[in-house]
């Protein structure tokens, strides 16, 4: 979790979940055993009344290695898309996540 300040003088809070499934440990092969493993990424934007202003989901590829850090920065930038963001508030935003 982290916040950020927009333009405006709102202060948002980010909060991320990480979505696990069962996938096989070799997906090309059938007899493979099944074994948990990240696969998505949730970010949820919230003002200070704890409204969500803005949801962002990512998931990885099974055949992509799934890191946290990219899966972060990901979801971020679909949950400020839907938010339309100026681009000061945007670099806030960031600026609040690499220094996290």
């Amino acid at each position: 979790m982290f916040v950020f300040e927009t333009v405006e003088g709102n202060e948002l809070k980010v909060f991320f979940r990480y979505v696990r499934e069962h996938v096989p440990a070799r997906p090309h092969k059938e007899s493979s055993r099944p074994h948990m493993r990240p696969v998505g990424t949730t970010c949820m934007v919230c003002d200070e009344s704890q409204t969500v202003v803005g949801l962002g989901y990512v998931r990885c590829h099974f055949k992509d290695r799934f890191t946290y850090k990219g899966g972060r920065k990901h979801a971020l930038r679909v949950a400020m898309s839907e938010m339309g963001l100026d681009r000061d508030s945007r670099k806030n935003a960031w600026d609040a996540l690499l220094n996290m």
